[in-house]
């Protein structure tokens, strides 16, 4: 059949054409310019003896989905043979030509194209010009099987490049032996790809920044490593079906990560249990799955190593030194504060146990918010088992004289003053008040008058300048519970027992 009239198929929505000696496109259109087929939507031409395509061959087709022209002999395909057809998805440009000669810039001027089978021609397209495809860029499905894509990789990456929402990409047999390094960076939805029977052996960042790739396939190329570089942590995690049948794989240690990783991944590698090591010799023909290196074998040791291990150590035990001195730098300040108070003692300075000067060892300042430890705690350990006597302003002061007074005289019945210093001591008023009361005995005695304890740690919002001054001109213990509690009461019994200048000691320097 060499002419086909196509009147009368209005209803037709299926029209099958294929296999016969046309050897040109039927006429759709009326001489008003109407349709004979509106309902048109699937439409075989394929293997005729179709010449040329112009641009008129596909008016009055309102409705053609599928146009498949698989095996037709024209050379050439001219700028916006299909933008006629507005509605069309799918395209079958397979083995056309004999050759395809030449692709015109616009030939794909299509916005509702989704898929374009070009495969089989063995089209050069370092022949075309790199923006082929920037007319149907909505084309998701592009198949340019059995053609050469172009080896200046600039030019391969720009004819790719144009198609932002390709999702499967099959380039069997195009003669590639290398990848545009990032080709897919910018495919946000590329879940396919096929690399099969090419002649790739390497590629850099092939796959950075691609997170949407599910199935890759690599077979029958020149590849012989796959090491952690191959692909990105991002397809590691992605990737479903991995194919890299029919390699030339080397069997050494650099192999040694994609055996590891195929060990918990064995069910993303297709065929595994048949890809078979090429190099060395002497190892042609192994399976890949039965070369077993391990790490101890593949890591030689390098002098090198040994300087870093020692450094690593030093660094751990210097790390571990500044550790302890943070976490116990309460319990040193404390042992400071005790060899200081010992020293003083060796150097002649003796207790003075039975001085009759003074009715208490101490005169103990704290806030009412932590009576509470200063009962049960401070009074036990320093009266009950030290055997010093504190004056206490809840158990000692005299009922119905002012308070001002109370304070007065029992500080100078009190050889010492003992302050427990917390954030809710510095909060309170009352208590930055009655330091400033009793500082008066330290710029007469000295700064060994007072004994300072830092019961908890003071917020730096709270720190008043009083307080700055007053930690500035002596000493503290710091309460620790636990390990070095009995440190800590040490500190405090043996620093109230050091005797005042009466006659002058040495003062305990920061």
């Amino acid at each position: 059949m060499k002419n086909v009239y196509v009147r009368g198929l209005r209803n037709v929505e299926r029209l099958f054409l294929d296999n016969n000696k046309l050897t040109k496109v039927p006429k759709w259109c009326s001489n008003v310019n109407s349709s004979y087929v509106p309902n048109l939507k699937t439409l075989f031409l394929g293997n005729n003896n179709i010449g040329d395509l112009g641009t008129n061959n596909f008016k009055c087709l309102p409705s053609v989905l599928y146009l498949n022209l698989d095996g037709i002999q024209t050379g050439r395909i001219q700028d916006n043979v299909f933008s006629s057809m507005p509605h069309i998805t799918k395209l079958i440009l397979s083995r056309i030509g004999n050759p395809l000669k030449k692709i015109s810039e616009f030939a794909f001027n299509s916005s509702s194209l989704s898929k374009l089978d070009m495969s089989l021609n063995n089209f050069h397209f370092e022949r075309a010009t790199t923006k082929i495809f920037s007319f149907c860029q909505n084309v998701v499905n592009l198949d340019l099987s059995k053609n050469i894509m172009p080896k200046n990789l600039t030019m391969f990456r720009e004819i790719i490049q144009q198609l932002p929402n390709l999702q499967k990409l099959t380039l069997v047999k195009c003669g590639i032996s290398e990848i545009p390094d990032m080709l897919f960076a910018s495919f946000k939805m590329i879940w396919s790809i096929n690399f099969s029977q090419n002649r790739i052996f390497h590629w850099t960042n092939l796959f950075l920044n691609v997170t949407s790739l599910t199935k890759v396939d690599l077979s029958m190329n020149a590849i012989s490593i796959i090491n952690q570089t191959s692909f990105s942590k991002e397809v590691l995690v992605s990737i479903k079906e991995l194919n890299l049948d029919a390699n030339i794989f080397s069997c050494t240690c650099d192999q040694l990560w994609f055996l590891n990783w195929t060990k918990y991944h064995m069910n993303k590698v297709v065929n595994f249990k048949h890809y078979k090591c090429k190099h060395p010799i002497d190892m042609d023909g192994l399976l890949l799955s039965n070369y077993h290196p391990t790490v101890e074998n593949c890591t030689p040791w390098n002098p090198v190593n040994t300087i870093i291990i020692g450094l690593a150590g030093s660094g751990a035990v210097i790390v571990v030194i500044i550790v302890l001195i943070v976490r116990c730098q309460s319990n040193i300040k404390n042992y400071i504060y005790l060899f200081r108070v010992t020293y003083n003692k060796r150097r002649g300075y003796l207790t003075l146990d039975n001085d009759e000067d003074f009715e208490y060892n101490a005169f103990v300042v704290y806030c009412e918010a932590d009576s509470d430890w200063v009962h049960t705690k401070f009074i036990q350990r320093v009266e009950n088992i030290a055997g010093l006597k504190l004056c206490i302003h809840h158990r000692d002061f005299e009922i119905g004289q002012p308070i001002i007074g109370n304070i007065n005289k029992f500080v100078e019945k009190s050889r010492k003053v003992v302050v427990i210093m917390s954030n809710d001591f510095a909060k309170s008023e009352w208590c930055q008040w009655e330091v400033d009361v009793v500082q008066e005995k330290r710029r007469r005695i000295g700064r060994d008058v007072f004994l300072l304890v830092m019961l908890k740690n003071i917020d730096s919002s709270h720190m008043t300048s009083h307080l700055r001054a007053l930690l500035a001109s002596g000493h503290h213990v710091k309460y620790s519970s636990g390990v070095g509690e009995d440190l800590f009461w040490r500190a405090v019994v043996e620093g109230l027992k050091i005797p005042l200048p009466y006659p002058p000691v040495a003062l305990l320097r920061q």
